[in-house]
């Protein structure tokens, strides 16, 4: 199975990738929500883990249809 993790805070994503890997899953870590959107465009993943507060993005974008804006 394969995941994308998304989180700003490099520790979180070192601990969740260790533990997920260790798990057997394939985990491809991001650090920021623009690339997170661009690595789910691209590549088919099973299932995404997502830090929805990062500074400069939120992950709500992703379960919203395409154009919805937030105010």
């Amino acid at each position: 199975m394969k995941l994308l993790l998304a989180d700003d805070e490099p520790d979180m994503i070192r601990a969740l990738s260790a533990i997920l890997t260790h798990e057997g899953y394939k985990v491809d870590a991001v650090y920021d929500g623009a690339e997170a959107l661009e690595k789910a465009a691209a590549v088919s993943y099973d299932g995404l883990i997502l830090d929805i507060m990062m500074p400069s993005w939120m992950g709500l974008p992703f379960f919203l249809p395409s154009g919805t804006r937030i105010s």
